[in-house]
């Protein structure tokens, strides 16, 4: 009785992650308290629990699914824990650097991917690279239009998961930007203005 009770809240919880992600994908929800602060983490943690929830119930007892619903739970746990904290130091940028002009860059990637903390990150202003580690970092620019690029050297190709977005950075303003690489090596990164 207790293993179905447990797999049924597994279950429903982990639909619940699953309805946020999409829900946050399709912009009919906003992150916050009830719903996490990145769709990707929503559905690894729904999918992560749907599956404990197939394991507790007896619908698929196999200790397979159960780790692999498990490491899937805290994978998603991870993905949203780093869009908050990359919200927050983006936050925290715009507090310290009021009044001064520039652009606010967070660049993260996707957990399990550990090779990517062997390649830090180049950042490109306008065409000047500034090679950074993996995080938030602020760059001070004149009012105007900038064109931001994020790459990062791997092996022997020296321009991997690049992509570019053209920024409008206002007088005494703070433009953010968000750079999210998926798991595979020779993946375009996510570029957006937060």
């Amino acid at each position: 009785m207790l293993g179905t009770t447990l797999g049924l809240f597994c279950g429903l919880m982990g639909l619940w992650g699953l309805i946020g992600a999409l829900g946050l994908k399709l912009g009919l929800l906003k992150p916050g308290k009830w719903f996490p602060e990145s769709p990707v983490g929503g559905l690894l943690m729904g999918v992560g629990l749907i599956g404990m929830g197939l394991h507790y119930s007896g619908i698929y007892e196999n200790l397979f699914v159960f780790f692999l619903g498990v490491t899937t739970l805290f994978a998603g746990f991870w993905v949203t824990g780093n869009a908050a904290k990359a919200k927050r130091e983006l936050e925290t940028i715009d507090m310290v650097e009021r009044g001064r002009t520039g652009i606010g860059v967070s660049a993260g990637f996707f957990p399990f991917a550990f090779l990517f903390y062997a390649c830090a990150p180049r950042i490109e202003i306008d065409g000047v690279a500034h090679k950074k580690s993996w995080g938030t970092h602020f760059f001070e620019v004149s009012p105007g239009t900038h064109e931001v690029t994020v790459y990062f050297v791997y092996l022997f190709k020296p321009r991997c998961g690049e992509n570019s977005i053209s920024v409008e950075v206002g007088e005494g303003r703070v433009a953010h930007v968000r750079y999210h690489m998926p798991p595979w090596m020779f993946a375009k990164g996510s570029l957006k203005l937060v």
